[in-house]
């Protein structure tokens, strides 16, 4: 476990972190079978979209949900800001563990952009229209703040961690400034006008720590080499790449497997998929999806499925004329741009623009109005999980087994075997937190 020490707040609220103990059967496969194995799974996955269905909401605001985040090591907690400023630590699994932080109201306590420190769990960095980049404490103790712009007309709109997270912190601005700060908040660089607008959104590659990639409201996404960006002033550095958008583009995220494509979602009803074969500037995937934008909604950004290759879900808001006026979450295959399947649910009656799945893909968390959605697989026997959802991990293959028959291993007796299984099956479900069936 990366952290050192273990939270006593979030003792209280989450329990042991147990990041580890949901496993992913594809990573125990070898090499050459592990792809088919994946295939096989995103396969099943796209035909049980239709069986997800909202498990459980939550209402804590009285304005808009702007952003959610998952907490990197316990996965059944989730952070969601308000554009009222206030944040809510949700636990999925007991609600009466949930933490509610008031902001300072409607207006300029808006948050834009909430991370959790990757290596203290009880903080999470915060940008809002107040014009501050802090780090705030959950417990309650006060929040360090790091850049402060002084002036309600400049605010930070956007913000990124390094991948190795230890290095560099990087803030965009509603004018197009931006900052380059180090592990410590202090500011390494400033650049002005970095974009000729808004930035809307910034992140480093997964698996490339020095490489950015930023979008703004002058219709362009850039990617930079933080390493070759010069030490900041007047003078704004050249991109690796600029690639141009016929509207402004609300994200630009790396594909969180391998860091070589960037998947955009521009305001004009347009997913894009760039990768670095076609040097980052021609795109491989341009398609038509309904997320226009409204000023007074969160904009609606398209993000990658965390384990299965070209996945992606966004909100849909149907345009005046389209026949289907369904108001879901799009499941969409990027390999030709096709909706494959969608997540609704007759009780959500809003648009939904912020979903985000937890880091193993078997929950979804999605934002509506001043409400929180949480999405499972639901299950027709309720015997088989609580309350009759499922985990959304893969079944049917234990870890270190195999299905083909040719393996080598040796045969082993009868009762063994059923020794052996029933430990196993003990063992797994004991991982998953599903109950033992009596």
């Amino acid at each position: 476990m990366a952290f050192g020490y273990r939270s006593s707040l979030l003792d209280c609220i989450c329990g042991p972190s147990d990041v580890r103990s949901i496993p992913r059967e594809a990573d125990t496969f070898p090499f050459s079978s592990r792809r088919a194995v994946l295939n096989y799974l995103r396969t099943d996955f796209i035909e049980a979209v239709h069986s997800w269905g909202v498990q459980k909401t939550a209402s804590p605001f009285n304005r808009r949900v702007t952003c959610i985040e998952w907490h990197p090591a316990y996965h059944n907690l989730l952070a969601v800001s308000s554009h009222g400023g206030d944040i809510y630590l949700w636990n999925v699994d007991d609600p009466s563990k949930d933490v509610f932080l008031e902001g300072i109201g409607y207006g300029y306590g808006a948050i834009t952009q909430l991370k959790f420190h990757p290596y203290t769990p009880t903080k999470v960095y915060t940008t809002s229209v107040d014009g501050k980049f802090c780090l705030r404490d959950l417990e309650g103790k006060r929040s360090e703040v790091y850049a402060d712009t002084m002036t309600f007309e400049r605010w930070w709109t956007s913000l990124a961690l390094s991948a190795n997270s230890r290095d560099i912190m990087f803030v965009g601005g509603n004018t197009g400034d931006a900052l380059v700060l180090d592990a410590e908040g202090v500011v390494q660089r400033t650049y002005k006008r970095l974009h000729k607008d808004k930035i809307q959104h910034a992140e480093f590659c997964p698996t490339c720590e020095w490489l950015l990639v930023t979008s703004s409201n002058d219709r362009t996404v850039a990617l930079w080499d933080v390493r070759a960006m010069g030490d900041g002033g007047p003078t704004r550095p050249t991109p690796l790449a600029t690639m141009v958008h016929d509207a402004p583009i609300n994200s630009a995220h790396f594909d969180p497997l391998h860091g070589s494509r960037i998947l955009t979602t521009a305001q004009n009803s347009e997913l894009r998929v760039y990768d670095s074969y076609n040097g980052w500037e021609v795109p491989t995937v341009v398609m038509r999806h309904p997320h226009r934008h409204f000023q007074h909604m969160t904009h609606i950004k398209a993000s990658w499925h965390p384990i299965y290759e070209d996945l992606c879900m966004v909100g849909r808001y149907p345009e005046a004329g389209d026949a289907d006026k369904t108001r879901c979450v799009d499941l969409v295959d990027l390999r030709d741009g096709t909706v494959v399947g969608s997540f609704y649910d007759p009780s959500v009656k809003g648009i939904i623009p912020v979903n985000v799945f937890n880091h193993h893909g078997n929950r979804l968390a999605s934002g509506t109005g001043c409400t929180a959605l949480l999405w499972q697989l639901r299950l027709s026997d309720e015997s088989t999980c609580v309350g009759g959802f499922s985990d959304g991990l893969p079944r049917g293959i234990l870890p270190g087994q195999s299905r083909s028959k040719g393996s080598g291993r040796p045969r082993q007796s009868n009762q063994k075997r059923k020794q052996g299984g029933k430990a196993s099956e003990q063992c797994v479900k004991k991982m998953r937190g599903c109950p033992k069936k009596h």
